[in-house]
């Protein structure tokens, strides 16, 4: 009984090998795409401390919590200029949120039979909301406090009905004495060793690019630009202070100096009176006008940028630069047809807002570092999502190569193979054990080689080239 060296199973595994390289040469060469996509993730998730942010239309931007247990999720902006924490409950029957806390789910939550309000007043978002104090286990990043306080909210006034979040995270610089910040009991609990953390919001609409950072800050987000390190200019506010602004050539009269930074916010927010020669010049191309949410916006005939010249705003140790392709969104006036330029400027009686606010309209070209450590708050020029590292440009043309010197080699051995010849097997009846049991299995590739006494009739019958020489010597001994 014979059995050819080659089985069915190694015939099998080089095809399958042979196909499956030749389908990744295909991927990495006839589509590059995909292979650069794998290689050159955006820096955001590549960020080893960081998490990813959403955003809806540059407008708002989330990310993911969750809270209870079980734990329920939640989408929430995480916002600087916010004492509280604060999430929908599920008895706030006005509220218009995809999701509510059903805290009676959570066997972890306490209800701390406190009521609070908290009164906004940013122009489009002006009233108060109401809720009790609660305490649950909050994790976000991965990081856990267990016994953090936060409102449940049960009326919210109605301001955040266009939300896609429901709720919001506190990350003021001072916590309030009811309520510590995710941030100080992160510390407090030892989970983070520093008091840091940083932001960046994407500049493409929609996508999944921004990121935020506990604990430090993701140098990939800057590359090799410098950090500018500012002091902190209030004592309860993330606020730097302002030495210029200008728009165009025009520099603002600035009555306040300091300048808040606010991550809630998607506008440059400032008094009527710094406004006002904005306003003058805007006004001297355009027939322009204020909505009921203290936005100012022009009639205008094309969408040309030209007109609205850059926003400059001096730091101490940095200017941001805010370009009129970012303040300026072009649409149509309600119940009209008549073609708008918005100007992402809130504008305020001065007894409302005492100083500027920048909001994420300036912050969207910089990386933000809020060091409540060390009292300060750090801007670098951000590199580009799409960036590819060094090491994804390696691979990507070491790659191919390895997937066609693995075919030539995979091809190689599968030829030799073929050309090998048939050697003496013992019949199946003749072995033992565990041998005679792989023997019996037709798709095994397995050789069985023993010694045994071979007849010239044998050789005769299933006689091969290797056995050529064998027949030979045994009849030149007949012979003799």
């Amino acid at each position: 009984y014979q059995r050819r060296v080659h089985g069915i199973l190694l015939m099998h595994q080089t095809q399958i090998f042979i196909l499956g390289t030749i389908l990744s040469c295909f991927i990495v060469l006839v589509k590059p795409e995909i292979t650069m996509q794998l290689l050159t993730r955006p820096k955001s998730l590549r960020g080893a401390n960081g998490m990813v942010i959403r955003n809806r239309d540059l407008v708002e931007y989330y990310g993911r919590m969750q809270i209870g247990t079980p734990p329920q999720s939640f989408d929430v902006v995480f916002d600087t200029s916010l004492e509280w924490s604060w999430l929908p409950s599920d008895d706030c029957i006005k509220c218009h949120y995809c999701q509510k806390f059903e805290y009676w789910k959570s066997s972890s939550f306490k209800d701390l039979h406190k009521d609070i309000v908290i009164h906004y007043n940013t122009g489009d978002h002006e009233g108060d909301i109401a809720g009790s104090v609660g305490e649950d286990s909050i994790t976000i990043d991965k990081k856990t406090v267990p016994t953090q306080h936060f409102l449940n909210v049960i009326d919210d006034g109605g301001l955040f009905e266009e939300f896609h979040s429901s709720g919001f995270i506190g990350m003021t610089l001072v916590s309030n004495p009811d309520s510590t910040t995710f941030m100080d009991n992160l510390v407090n609990l030892g989970i983070i060793k520093e008091n840091t953390f940083a932001i960046r919001f994407s500049t493409v609409k929609n996508d999944e690019k921004s990121e935020i950072t506990f604990g430090g800050y993701n140098p990939e987000q800057y590359g090799k630009n410098p950090i500018y390190w500012h002091n902190i200019e209030l004592k309860d506010k993330w606020a730097v202070r302002i030495v210029r602004m200008t728009f165009g050539n025009t520099e603002l009269p600035l009555k306040k100096r300091e300048a808040e930074i606010v991550t809630s916010e998607s506008h440059l927010r400032m008094s009527r009176v710094d406004f006002e020669l904005i306003e003058v010049d805007l006004r001297a191309k355009f027939t322009c006008t204020f909505d009921n949410t203290y936005l100012f916006y022009c009639y205008v005939k094309d969408e040309s940028l030209d007109p609205f010249p850059t926003i400059k705003i001096q730091l101490e140790r940095l200017t941001l630069s805010i370009e009129a392709k970012d303040y300026v969104i072009f649409g149509k006036e309600r119940d009209t047809t008549r073609k708008i330029a918005i100007i992402q400027i809130e504008v305020y009686p001065i007894d409302v807002i005492p100083y500027t606010v920048l909001g994420t309209v300036v912050l969207r070209n910089y990386y933000t570092i809020f060091d409540k450590t060390n009292k300060r708050i750090g801007f670098a020029e951000t590199v580009p999502f799409t960036e590819s590292s060094s090491v994804g440009i390696v691979l990507g043309i070491v790659i191919p190569l390895i997937a066609m010197l693995l075919i030539a080699i995979g091809y190689y051995f599968y030829k030799n193979k073929n050309k090998s010849s048939e050697t003496t097997a013992k019949p199946v009846s003749q072995l033992a054990g565990k041998d005679a049991l792989l023997s019996q299995i037709p798709h095994l590739q397995l050789e069985f080689t023993y010694p045994m006494t071979v007849s010239y009739t044998h050789l005769r019958a299933h006689e091969t080239s290797l056995h050529l020489v064998c027949r030979l010597l045994l009849e030149k001994k007949k012979k003799q």
